[in-house]
């Protein structure tokens, strides 16, 4: 014990003595001290002085095991004659004196817990959790490590004695730390040399900022010219496309928006769309390279109207949700509601429902366009669809790419990425390549049988005009049966998609429904567009 360093000396003679008190171990511990000095007075009363003191701290020490304490102090004092009663009054002095020293609620004992946990940083509550500064950024401190913390250290008040006094404490110590993280409302991005805003410009880190990660490496803004072996990947992938550039200026958006946690604004998620092989995956995990653990998450859209599970998105820049199910459909209003990032109601398994804001960028990559029995416009404008369209052949196939360009690059393209922040804020929305046009396209015949119907035949057409709703219905259905649809839609549906179309649907004086903004044209039956 000698040996061991101070500290660490104290604190497993605190455990020591906090154990609890019994006859035989109080025996054990008297006798140790009569050995050193068996006839000396003085040193006899201060080695049972000391031994009340112990006594006081114990507050389950039994009236037995007392009285079988004070009898064999008795029987080895032979000069200082102590009484029962002498020994009783002595122990209740020691534990009123402790008692004048203890809190007198739980407030002054949270508060005294909460001056220990700071030194390592200030603490606050936000959203459920509790975060703790670091120097750069706010960090979880998980309620469980507070839990023991006052389970440990809160040894010597009759306030914390159980379960329900340590979970009591915690509870406090969540209204004493409640607020926001960021008091400060800027845009910026956390690296390792400082909080880059919006302008670019690079500033001291500041808990004013309410960081939640720190991306692992310095912001320089000539790096940006370095990302040759990133951009050659994109040029292999996209290099023969007529929209090539528009392709990688709306990637780099999406990436800077993704990064500074800005892409709810924008009301769009990332679809990498296109066969296996092609380069979507490489790209994903670039992506997922650039940020650090606390800002990722893995949560797919069949998830998100689950309880329990959308609490994993709260201070997350990105949530990678991979492949798209051939034959799922998502649920159209609460993937509106978290890709546009707004308040959605959450909570923690055993804990009240929170309120909150998404911040994520959605990443999806697939081989199939999304489905959705919402077949409105506002579904198909959530999404950001980026084409993959050329497999690799074998033999230029790189082993480990997307690692080797993150280990050579990852800083570079971070730098680029921030290039194309002015411009996706200047033009309030990202770049629109001729293959996100054609696929969106694609994803309304998909998710609409009417639109379909309504480009493939050849009698209506788009125009300042009426057309019977029945008329109408009667050809659709006469065209799903050509199609080999078999799912049919009732008279009320089928007036739904048309509304979803932004077509009105409204009754006539006569009472029959009429739709306008379409033109039967020359009243002829006609051909299905070839």
């Amino acid at each position: 014990m000698q040996d061991l360093p101070p500290a660490l000396q104290e604190a497993i003679a605190q455990v020591v003595e906090d154990k609890p008190w019994s006859f035989d171990r109080a025996k054990a511990w008297l006798d140790e001290k009569i050995a050193v000095d068996p006839h000396g007075g003085d040193y006899f009363a201060d080695a049972v002085h000391e031994l009340l003191r112990l006594l006081s701290r114990d507050p389950n020490l039994s009236d037995t095991h007392r009285d079988a304490i004070f009898s064999y102090i008795r029987r080895h004092d032979g000069v200082l004659d102590f009484k029962k009663r002498d020994l009783i009054d002595g122990l209740n002095r020691l534990r009123a004196d402790l008692k004048k020293q203890e809190p007198t609620d739980h407030a002054i004992i949270a508060r005294q817990v909460l001056r220990e946990l700071e030194v390592g940083g200030e603490i606050r509550f936000h959203l459920g959790q509790f975060w703790q500064w670091n120097g750069s950024r706010f960090a979880r401190l998980d309620e469980h490590a507070i839990y023991m913390h006052v389970a440990t250290n809160v040894k010597s008040s009759m306030l914390v004695r159980r379960n329900s006094d340590y979970k009591a404490i915690v509870e406090v110590l969540e209204k004493m730390c409640k607020g926001p993280l960021r008091t400060f409302d800027t845009l910026g991005l956390n690296f390792a040399n400082g909080f880059v805003g919006a302008d670019l410009v690079i500033a001291d880190h500041d808990p004013k900022f309410g960081a939640t990660f720190t991306l692992p490496f310095e912001y320089d803004p000539e790096n940006a010219k370095c990302c040759n072996r990133f951009l050659e990947f994109l040029h292999s992938c996209w290099g023969a496309e007529a929209d090539f550039g528009q392709r990688v200026l709306a990637l780099q958006e999406a990436f800077a928006a993704t990064l500074y946690g800005i892409a709810p604004d924008y009301q769009r998620a990332f679809l990498l769309f296109g066969r296996a092989g092609t380069g979507k995956t490489v790209l994903l995990k670039i992506l997922r390279a650039l940020l650090p653990p606390d800002a990722l998450a893995e949560l797919g859209p069949q998830y998100w109207g689950v309880p329990f599970h959308l609490i994993d998105l709260i201070g997350k820049s990105v949530n990678i949700c991979g492949e798209l199910p051939e034959n799922g459909l998502i649920t159209g209003n609460i993937f509106k509601e978290v890709v546009e990032g707004s308040p959605v109601r959450d909570s923690f398994k055993g804990k009240d429902g929170i309120v909150f804001k998404p911040i994520a960028a959605h990443w999806f990559a697939s081989n199939y366009l999304p489905r959705s029995r919402d077949t409105s416009r506002g579904f198909i404008r959530r999404w950001l669809i980026l084409d993959f369209n050329h497999p690799v052949t074998k033999e230029h196939i790189i082993e480990n790419l997307a690692e080797i360009i993150v280990s050579e690059e990852r800083h570079a393209i971070a730098a680029w990425a921030l290039d194309g922040l002015r411009r996706l804020l200047d033009q309030r929305g990202y770049t629109l390549p001729r293959c996100h046009s054609y696929r969106g396209d694609q994803m309304r015949r998909i998710n609409n049988a009417v639109h379909s119907f309504l480009e493939d035949d050849r009698n209506y057409t788009r125009g300042d005009g009426t057309v019977g709703c029945r008329e109408l219905f009667e050809s659709y259905n006469h065209h799903s049966r050509e199609m080999g649809r078999l799912r049919s839609l009732s008279f009320e549906q089928f007036m739904q998609k048309l509304e979803d179309l932004d077509l009105i649907v409204q009754r006539d004086d006569l009472g029959d429904f009429l739709v306008y903004g379409l033109l039967n044209v020359e009243g002829k039956k006609g051909n299905p567009r070839s």
